[in-house]
């Protein structure tokens, strides 16, 4: 029974409602983590999806309709004319200078030219 003033007088009724709040708080508490828990998983699975496309189909290496992996890889190329092939490719379409793109294609084809020599 409560009190005129709005205290509990009966400790079964404090207990109770004791009990009622905790429930309610407890509860409230597992929405708030179901949330942050449902934000995080949407936040990793954007991020996953992100990180796959620069993994498996970076940008600067699809322009046009064939990537440069598949004309490695149709061409059977090894690794000299491979990275050749490239940075042939992605010279000016990935952020930084496009003559750099274009000296390590250069690199990489006398290296090539030099190791064939040197077996000669």
């Amino acid at each position: 029974m409560t009190k005129p003033n709005g205290h509990i007088k009966d400790p079964k009724e404090m207990l109770e409602l004791n009990k009622k709040l905790q429930r309610h708080y407890a509860k409230q508490h597992q929405v708030q983590q179901d949330s942050i828990l449902h934000e995080a998983v949407k936040d990793s699975k954007e991020k996953a999806m992100a990180k796959q496309e620069t993994v498996d189909h970076p940008e600067h290496y699809n322009h046009g309709s064939i990537e440069a992996i598949t004309v490695i890889e149709d061409w059977n190329l090894d690794f000299h004319l491979g990275n050749v092939v490239k940075y042939i490719c992605r010279s000016g379409k990935k952020e930084g200078n496009e003559v750099q793109d274009l000296e390590k294609a250069l690199w990489y084809l006398q290296r090539k030219i030099k190791n064939i020599n040197s077996q000669e």
